[in-house]
């Protein structure tokens, strides 16, 4: 009998968050949207993916950067609604999940980075989960 060894990669959760937009909530300007803020420590080259969903309401993810550049705008349905024109993030593909949606990307600079759950409407509240995650082969 021979054993199989595959490779396994690791990952490192650098975000494990589950959330609740609800009335006390920052909120987008006049609009009313609500959001929750979390910031997560990113490495340059490193595969990042992150995972967010809701059973409630259909969440949208916010990238930014320390100084609250927009990366990316994702909506719940994993559609990418809006990129950065630079390469601060490289190979961003996004998709649809059963409850929400997943986005991998590469970081191009190390640092702090912001990830925003946001409602898609002022009527839109409830409970959300959200993760980041690294991977890197072992």
């Amino acid at each position: 009998m021979t054993a199989e060894v595959k490779a396994q990669s690791s990952s490192e959760i650098l975000l494990q968050e589950t959330g609740v937009l609800e009335t006390g909530d920052a909120s987008l300007s006049s609009s009313g949207i609500l959001y929750d803020e979390y910031t997560f420590e990113g490495s340059a080259g490193i595969p990042i993916r992150i995972n967010w969903s809701s059973e409630e309401f259909p969440a949208n993810l916010i990238l930014l950067d320390s100084g609250y550049s927009i990366l990316a705008i994702i909506a719940a349905n994993g559609e990418l609604i809006q990129e950065a024109g630079d390469s601060a993030i490289q190979n961003l593909e996004t998709r649809p999940t059963a409850t929400g949606a997943s986005a991998g990307f590469s970081l191009s600079q190390p640092g702090m980075y912001r990830v925003i759950i946001a409602a898609p409407d002022a009527a839109s509240d409830g409970q959300y989960s959200l993760s980041v995650v690294t991977e890197t082969a072992p």
